[in-house]
């Protein structure tokens, strides 16, 4: 009987070993403006993503990955918007200019029901092993036009933290057993290491 205790105690404790999440370093660096919080974002629209070289399945799945990350920490319905959807908005770069037109704030609100949309600016981006991305990420409020969270990410996988982050980020999120998946396919796929930036992004909010 002793034994079979013994056993059954010793399972549950190599169990729970399995079970244990790994601690994933957050990379990105981020910008909040005070009152945050005190917005009510039901609705969040992820526009599109403009970059040279970027292929149209490759935006849309960075659109996705972000939507799905941050949906899960604002509490929020997030939508993706594609090109068609927001002709309205300017070719601005809000990251150098520091705001977006107000005309297209309210026009982005009121023709989806936004209460916030999220603009993806590609810092840099190399495809190629040692991949490398680098993004910036900002939310602006549409009743106020103001920007109210920015997030600034810049992996290298040549790098060994960006690394250990994406291997306990895999070992958490991904590692299943029995999977085909590595953490290696990661840092060589370049739409798995944009799914990891999403995720550190997310991680950020």
């Amino acid at each position: 009987m002793r034994c079979t205790t013994a056993l059954v105690t010793l399972t549950l404790l190599c169990g729970a070993c399995g079970t244990v999440r790994q601690n994933v370093e957050p990379l990105a660096i981020v910008r909040l403006a005070a009152d945050r919080d005190l917005y009510e974002l039901r609705r969040v629209g992820i526009l599109p993503i403009v970059a040279r070289d970027l292929r149209l399945d490759e935006e849309r799945a960075l659109q996705g990955a972000l939507a799905l990350h941050l949906s899960a920490r604002m509490h929020a319905e997030v939508v993706v918007l594609d090109r068609n959807d927001v002709t309205e908005v300017p070719n601005n770069e809000p990251f150098r200019t520091g705001r977006i037109e107000p005309k297209a704030v309210l026009a982005l609100a009121r023709r989806y029901n936004l209460d916030g949309f999220v603009t993806t600016n590609i810092t840099e981006r190399r495809t190629y092993a040692p991949q490398r991305l680098g993004l910036e990420i900002e939310l602006t409020a549409c009743d106020t036009g103001l920007p109210i969270w920015s997030s600034s990410l810049r992996l290298d996988a040549a790098q060994e933290r960006t690394q250990r982050a994406l291997r306990a980020w895999f070992a958490n999120e991904r590692g299943t057993p029995g999977a085909n998946e590595t953490a290696d396919l990661y840092l060589l796929s370049p739409l798995r290491f944009a799914e990891f930036a999403a995720a550190q992004v997310g991680m950020s909010y």
